[in-house]
């Protein structure tokens, strides 16, 4: 008996060793030369290098409980919200196979990558409470007692935007539309709610205005999308904002998260006292460029409102002589529901105009195209090298000649734009990047079965002989980006890797 204890004591003491070397690694006294973080950074300018400190449950108002903070949770009353949040982007920020590559590389500050796709302390094992030097690669780590796992697979969750806590300690939620003086249009909610519209609609630059912080060489993470929109006729210039609005004009959430007339909760039917009327409600769909980051979420992506800010025009495509070369205009404009440039996002985003001319349905004669595109040269502040992206509301002529063939009968011009995220020689760095999470690692092995690279957003025929046109509609466009899955897209894409 006494050799049993002493053999489950020996084990114990063993654990807890173990536990505690472990946690040596993370909380360990500060090494020498460490900066705090909001010494090295100032929040208000590179708010991207903070999480949102450690949230409680929100405590219910009428004292039976707590409710939880995890998107789930938040699903069991706002159930159509839920579920429109469920098939963005936002929702599978973590999960992203090009993400998950980036950040398994060497010498990447990883925990700076996560502050924007798992953004909350709740989220984190650890959390960094200073730098080394104030070197963004050497960060001084702690552990986090409230580390919730189930939660920080939902990356970019309700309380990234809607969720803060009181100089007490005490979490609310943050809403853009129920009225300030507690009267909530008859919706009683259950937990505190305070409206904030302003904040609300400043939370997307904390993410897609990353410029302020430094940026190590191999990440690509540098995103100008506020800066782009604060310059543009929608923003507010360099200085101004209403107070609703962060801008005098239009914001990301107005084009992003357009208006819908809806019960803001789903409460139980069969309870009329549980009813709550119907009021203005936002969106939650985020919809981007039309590269989603599955082909799954192809099938839902016109329901979800997309629509391509840009528009190609070809009528100017007329009067043409057969074999003899012809001077061919394409109009491309960055339209009015667009408040930034085109494309924007990443640097390695880019949109191919193509221009095809066929001999009946298979043979090429010729191409041309066109890139629209920003090239950086990735240092500590990458300048631009090349940036011909369209401003908003920007039209240009794209000028491009072709011989015809002496007889037109079969005569094609093709006219295509394609979205590009991402090309077949970056997918190979992917596939070669050691330490990739296992939870990701065998789908990015094979990245293109999964992962889009790239979306259609126009096509056009135009048959030579009789100017007779077909252009696909949205819908068709999607189906042929979805037939392109697994090694047809990188064949296809191969091609204009050499443009």
């Amino acid at each position: 008996m006494r050799l049993v204890l002493m053999v489950i004591t020996l084990s114990i003491v063993v654990i807890i060793s173990f536990c505690q070397s472990k946690d040596k690694k993370v909380n360990q006294p500060l090494p020498k030369g460490s900066i705090p973080l909001n010494k090295v950074f100032d929040p208000k300018v590179a708010p991207c290098m903070f999480i949102v400190p450690q949230l409680k449950p929100l405590e219910r108002l009428d004292g039976k409980g707590t409710i939880g903070l995890k998107a789930k949770d938040c699903g069991q009353c706002h159930q159509s919200i839920y579920k429109e949040w469920s098939q963005t982007t936002h929702s599978s920020a973590l999960s992203d196979l090009q993400f998950q590559a980036e950040i398994a590389k060497k010498d990447v500050p990883k925990w700076q990558c996560l502050n924007c796709h798992i953004p909350i302390q709740n989220q984190r094992e650890y959390f960094v409470t200073h730098l080394v030097d104030g070197d963004i690669l050497k960060p001084v780590k702690k552990n986090n007692p409230g580390f919730d796992p189930e939660m920080k697979k939902e990356a970019i969750t309700c309380a990234t935007c809607h969720v803060r806590a009181d100089k007490q300690g005490k979490s609310f939620i943050y809403g853009a539309i129920g009225r300030s003086d507690g009267n909530n249009n008859g919706t009683n909610p259950p937990h505190p709610v305070k409206k904030n519209k302003r904040f609300l609609r400043k939370r997307c630059f904390y993410c897609h205005n990353v410029t302020k912080s430094p940026i190590e060489d191999r990440t690509l993470c540098f995103f100008t999308t506020g800066q782009e929109w604060r310059g543009g006729p929608y923003g507010p210039g360099q200085a101004g904002i209403d107070k609703d609005r962060y801008s005098g004009k239009k914001d990301c959430v107005d084009c992003h998260m357009p208006l819908t007339k809806r019960k803001i909760a789903d409460l139980d039917k069969t309870d009329p006292d549980k009813q709550i009327p119907e009021r203005s409600s936002h969106l939650h769909y985020w919809v981007g460029g039309g590269v989603p980051k599955s082909f799954k979420t192809y099938d839902t992506l016109i329901d979800r409102g997309f629509v391509t800010a840009l528009k190609v025009d070809t009528s100017r495509i007329t009067k043409l002589v057969p074999g003899k070369e012809n001077t061919f205009h394409v109009i491309l404009e960055n339209t009015d529901i667009n408040g930034h440039s085109l494309p924007t996002g990443d640097g390695e985003r880019f949109i191919l105009i193509e221009a095809t001319l066929r001999d009946g349905d298979k043979q090429v004669l010729e191409r041309k195209h066109y890139k629209i595109y920003r090239e950086m040269e990735w240092s500590i502040s990458p300048p631009n090298l090349t940036d011909n992206r369209l401003n908003p509301l920007e039209k240009i002529n794209w000028t491009f000649k072709m011989k015809l063939p002496k007889e037109l009968d079969k005569s094609q011009l093709v006219i295509t734009a394609l979205h590009v995220r991402l090309l077949p020689k970056t997918a190979a760095f992917m596939k070669n990047t050691p330490n990739i999470d296992p939870l990701y690692a065998g789908k990015v092995k094979n990245v293109e079965n999964h992962y889009p690279f790239s979306s259609y957003v126009f096509k056009e025929v135009i048959h030579l002989k009789d100017n007779s046109r077909k252009k696909f509609e949205m819908k068709e466009l999607i189906e042929l980006s979805k037939q392109r899955k697994g090694k047809t897209q990188l064949d296809e894409l191969k091609r204009v890797e050499a443009y």
